[in-house]
């Protein structure tokens, strides 16, 4: 599973918020109005449907992309190119794309080196730490860019090199092949988390 640090950070620390202003409340004089009960309940539910659900989900079945009320689920064939310009975007075999709101494009870290024993990689703290990064046949170096961790670059090599494993697979007859299918889902607890967010917040205004 995968998701931008900043973006669970991001969610956990409203939550916090929200669940802080919650205990102050009941500390303070408890609550006198729904309105002071209803507002952090709606904050959390949208924290969790905006900042803490997204994500990227691979096994060995395909990949998913989990967004705000819609998921995307692939199964390898179905995954054909990967973009990664301003977002994760994945293109089936039809060029219909689909992006991934949890995970967006990021500066690289930085040119990677090679250690003959464990591939490309960078220099952390003194140690090599081997990189996810897409290294076609004999690049240098310097042509290798390393990603940052959940960046869409980082998310895509695990993507390319997943789906490698499962041709490989097939090929040895390991995995029996699987249709090209890219299944479009709405998510049904989201959607009810974030109409129950908005009409909790909406509500707290009107008896406030």
């Amino acid at each position: 599973m995968f998701r931008q640090p900043v973006m669970l950070v991001s969610g956990v620390a409203l939550g916090l918020v929200s669940v802080l202003l919650l205990v102050g409340l009941l500390i303070a004089d408890g609550f006198s109005t729904p309105a002071e009960l209803l507002w952090p309940i709606g904050s959390l539910l949208l924290v969790w449907v905006v900042f803490v659900r997204p994500c990227v989900e691979l096994d060995q079945s395909g990949v998913t992309l989990r967004n705000l009320i819609r998921d995307v689920a692939f199964t390898w064939p179905a995954v054909d190119v990967i973009e990664q310009r301003w977002n994760l975007k994945i293109y089936t075999p039809e060029d219909v794309g689909f992006s991934s709101w949890a995970i967006a494009s990021q500066r690289p870290q930085g040119r990677a080196i090679r250690s003959p024993q464990r591939g490309f990689g960078l220099m952390v703290g003194g140690r090599f730490n081997v990189a996810a990064v897409s290294s076609p046949d004999g690049a240098t170096p310097s042509d290798v860019m390393v990603a940052r961790r959940g960046s869409a670059a980082d998310v895509a090599a695990v993507i390319d090199r997943s789906k490698n494993e499962y041709l490989a697979a097939v090929e040895r007859q390991i995995t029996p092949r699987q249709d090209s299918a890219a299944h479009r889902s709405y998510a049904t607890p989201a959607i009810v988390a974030a109409v129950l967010g908005i009409a909790f917040i909406l509500a707290s205004f009107y008896w406030g």
